[in-house]
């Protein structure tokens, strides 16, 4: 702070030590030095007290061995330690390696499951059967696990060479500060050279140990943490802080901060606010189609699937994550293939796996104080993302097999790149700038598409392609009853029932909304417009031989999909919604046209 004040060290008190007191008195804080702490700041010139450790009062108890340490900080700068109550070393419950393999005996001597093998259970009957395995799952848990003390971790590049020359710096700073000789000259330049020695030592340890790191993952794998801190890639917990509303106001907690994001994000549908449209559809989804069932499951699906799950996939709030997964599957095989089969003969996804742990990613480069900064991604179960990924499969074949699959959609699908969408983009300009035509590139970009989406219209679109019904029905299914938990660091557990949108996560998310950007993709527009889709952006190109033509194309372009979307109750953010002039030398480059899209 750069303050003096006779209140926490010294005989000085300044003008800013004196605004700083009234600052602290205005505001209720607490200052944990007092007029016998030990000097802050210490150099040859002289010692202060200048860094202060302000707490609100409700935390003042949390405060534990506040000291100003007499030890080395390579700097003029004294450390200040002190200790939060409850971050002090906990023991917390947790299966260690010695715990898993415990577990993974239970499960292996568990018969119950050889008795229920069949493919014909009610949607209560799973339920029930659900219910009973995740009871046993939390009893074996619970007698596999064992306190673990939490410590934290040491830095890796410290050794047993930099603490002697720490304690040895210590010696000589202590030396030469308490010597009154005519030797302290001496003493002095001793210690600030030593002290120099040691800076340089732990500079070269950190950049050596970095390197071995960096060496180490490299031969790991290219695309590891070193890849991802070059590129700011690497994903790291937010931190909440109070959000901003609507009304302009700030959150009172951290509770009402989650609350309130989760409301932005995932709003709840009103239904008396449907168009006529979306009336029709959900009439008209109402009972399945008319078609054949689709086989049942078989043991290479399943199997297949569970041996490509990577083995740091996060588990859902059942805690299962993948080799609890695979011992499961690998010792009683027949009971969860009779599951799944169970589930696609009912048309039923059970209740208990469209419950996802939510998580919340701050947006690079945005406001944490704005509710939309954050970017939701739901942890479902694994079993559940199994049974997701089966249907995922057969719901991909019957599309490629109808040919549904638009050939301008790229993304979100096998063999269709972002290099290939590119390729495409790229060779239709080159033939507008070859045949010298204008034409205008257009990107829009849908607001929170996953979250957004209209399940109805999902399912209109594979009942008029006749989709098999058992896919139908348990699509159905999966849409209703879904519901999400954020779990605080204190456990306290914040849950929010949607009915709308899909969980970002999802294995089906991505093809889900392949089906409802194809209708938009199979509108037969003139022959000057081109579209293209990569994912959930949408790229035009507008071809037009004056500015007036361009601009009233595309607008009558623009004012149409905007229609299209509006029907569906989707919206686009219109901040990333851009356009690019493509023409050949200066002809409207000085004068571009002026296009506007929903009135922006």
């Amino acid at each position: 702070f750069n303050s003096k004040n006779a209140n926490w060290g010294g005989e000085i008190t300044d003008e800013r030590g004196e605004q700083l007191g009234n600052f602290v008195i205005a505001h209720e804080f607490i200052i944990l030095n007092d007029s016998q702490s030990a000097p802050t700041f210490s150099t040859a010139n002289g010692r202060s007290w200048i860094d202060l450790t302000l707490v609100y009062q409700t935390l003042k108890n949390s405060i534990e061995q506040w000291n100003i340490l007499d030890e080395e900080s390579l700097s003029d700068h004294q450390i200040i330690s002190f200790q939060l109550a409850q971050q002090s070393a906990e023991r917390k419950k947790r299966i260690t390696q010695k715990g898993y393999l415990k577990l993974f005996d239970y499960i292996q001597k568990e018969t119950w499951f050889q008795y229920w093998t069949q493919s014909n259970y009610s949607e209560n009957q799973i339920d029930i059967l659900l219910n009973i395995l995740y009871s046993k799952f939390q009893q074996w848990v619970k007698k596999c696990e064992r306190n673990v003390k939490e410590t934290p971790q040491a830095v890796p590049w410290w050794n047993q060479e930099l603490q002697l020359m720490g304690l040895k710096t210590n010696a000589l700073r202590r030396r030469y500060q308490r010597n009154n000789t005519s030797m302290r000259p001496l003493y002095k330049r001793v210690y600030y050279e030593y002290k120099q020695d040691y800076k340089d030592a732990i500079i070269q340890a950190k950049i050596t140990s970095w390197q071995t790191y960096c060496q180490s993952e490299t031969k790991r794998s290219l695309f590891g943490i070193p890849y991802k801190l070059t590129f700011n890639k690497l994903k790291t917990s937010s931190i909440i802080p109070p959000i901003q509303t609507i009304n302009k106001t700030l959150t009172n907690t951290l509770v009402d901060s989650i609350k309130y994001i989760i409301d932005t994000l995932f709003p709840m549908e009103d239904l008396s606010a449907d168009s006529t449209y979306m009336t029709n559809i959900r009439e008209y989804i109402q009972s399945p189609p008319t078609s054949s069932p689709d086989n049942n499951f078989t043991y290479k699906e399943v199997e297949t699937i569970i041996s490509k799950l990577r083995q740091k996939t996060a588990p859902g709030l059942d805690n299962i994550n993948v080799n609890t997964l695979r011992q499961y599957w690998h010792r009683h095989p027949n009971f969860f293939l009779s599951i799944f089969n169970s589930c696609l003969n009912t048309g039923y996804f059970p209740r208990t796996w469209k419950q996802g742990k939510l998580l919340l990613l701050n947006k690079q480069d945005k406001d944490p104080s704005l509710p939309d900064s954050y970017r939701p991604i739901c942890l479902n179960s694994l079993l559940g993302k199994i049974l997701e990924k089966l249907i995922y499969n057969r719901l991909y074949y019957f599309l490629f097999s109808k040919q549904l699959m638009h050939p301008l959609q790229f993304g979100f699908t096998h063999n269709k790149s972002s290099t290939l969408a590119l390729y495409n983009l790229t060779s239709h300009l080159k033939q507008i700038k070859t045949n010298s035509k204008t034409a205008l590139l257009i990107s829009l970009d849908f607001s929170g598409a996953f979250n957004s989406l209209r399940y109805p219209i999902v399912l209109a679109y594979l009942k008029q392609n006749n989709c098999p019904y058992n896919i139908y029905n348990i699509m159905h299914s999966f849409f209703l009853e879904r519901n999400i938990t954020y779990i605080t660091q204190n456990e306290q557990q914040i849950n929010r029932n949607i009915n709308l949108g899909y969980p970002q996560g999802s294995p089906l998310s991505p093809i889900l909304w392949n089906i409802v950007i194809a209708d938009l993709l199979d509108i037969k527009f003139p022959s000057f417009v081109f579209i293209q889709a990569f994912a959930d952006d949408v790229v035009l190109v507008i071809e037009g031989k004056s500015r007036r033509e361009l601009e009233n194309r595309s607008q009558e372009t623009l004012e149409f999909i905007g229609e299209w979307a509006n029907k569906r109750k989707l919206k686009f953010n219109h901040k990333k919604c851009k356009y690019l002039l493509v023409s050949r030398g200066e002809y409207l480059q000085k004068r571009p046209p002026i296009i506007y899209f929903q009135k922006k």
